[in-house]
């Protein structure tokens, strides 16, 4: 059953979070002034790892490859900040001394 969680992110860096491979971003925002995406998955389906990006106004926007930039997935008003989250999935996170974030509320 598909089911949507969210999940929260630290503001200016990004972060990996454990997903379904099925897993479809759906909103970012900002709820109890913690800046909070929205992803909509099958809890059941494969683990896949996703990578957020936050990136202020004026910041670099990130790249995967030479040329290919993450999604983008939303812009957030927060307070006097404009934040501007980007996503990417790929298999990157085979390499050692990975850090992943798998707490949802």
């Amino acid at each position: 059953m598909r089911t949507i969680y969210k999940y929260q992110l630290p503001r200016e860096r990004s972060t990996i979070l454990t997903l379904t491979a099925d897993a479809l971003p759906l909103h970012a925002g900002v709820q109890h002034d913690r800046l909070t995406v929205w992803v909509e998955l099958d809890p059941e389906a494969a683990k896949r790892f996703y990578r957020f990006h936050v990136v202020p106004t004026g910041g670099e926007v990130p790249l995967i490859d030479e040329d290919l930039h993450p999604a983008h997935l939303g812009t957030v008003h927060d307070g006097p900040y404009v934040w501007h989250i980007y996503w990417d999935r790929d298999d990157w996170m085979s390499r050692p001394n990975t850090q992943t974030q798998e707490d949802h509320t």
